[in-house]
């Protein structure tokens, strides 16, 4: 069974034996944007007042590119894991923006949240920690590679294993696979 808003979509559907093994879906500009999806992005922006500052912050006015700046920051990356489902829950995942690195960071807590983890939210810093902990780099090494103390280190790390809710740099590993924050 093919569900309906899938036979809608801009999408391909192969099937096996009657039953849908793949979905290949192809991207949508903003202005190709159903007008529901607009809406319900609309919709989470108008309740989210930080996100409304950030944009102030970065002098977008424009109504149309509000909602799109707000949702390229909350989802922006292009994968295999539906933004929203048919019943309009919004899954925000990481997505490693290019404009980070300019992007004044109390706009980044405020619009992108940067990556929301089980029992918290990871800052762009514990986004590059775990990035070199996948790099398989000790305390030692990261915090020399990022001229941090060992300590701060350890405790990013710390921080990290407790938002993930992972016990271990394996677990941590684990999620930075499971999540799209390291590819293979």
């Amino acid at each position: 069974m093919i569900p309906e808003f899938l036979k809608k979509s801009n999408s391909e559907i192969i099937a096996h034996n009657g039953e849908p093994f793949l979905i290949k879906v192809e991207f949508l500009s903003f202005e190709e944007w159903p007008s529901k999806v607009k809406l319900q992005v609309h919709a989470k922006l108008e309740a989210d007042k930080p996100a409304q500052v950030a944009l102030d912050i970065l002098g977008v006015t424009d109504d149309q590119q509000r909602i799109k700046k707000f949702a390229y920051c909350r989802n922006g990356g292009f994968d295999n894991r539906a933004d929203f489902t048919e019943h309009g829950e919004h899954n925000a995942e990481y997505f490693d923006c290019p404009d980070r690195e300019t992007c004044p960071a109390k706009v980044q807590k405020m619009l992108c949240r940067c990556f929301p983890a089980a029992n918290g939210i990871l800052t762009p810093r514990e986004i590059e920690l775990i990035k070199l902990i996948c790099d398989d780099l000790s305390d030692k090494l990261i915090a020399d590679k990022l001229g941090i103390a060992f300590d701060t280190a350890k405790n990013h790390r710390r921080n990290i294993e407790q938002k993930t809710g992972a016990y271990s740099k394996s677990g941590v590993v684990r999620f930075a696979y499971e999540n799209g924050i390291v590819l293979t």
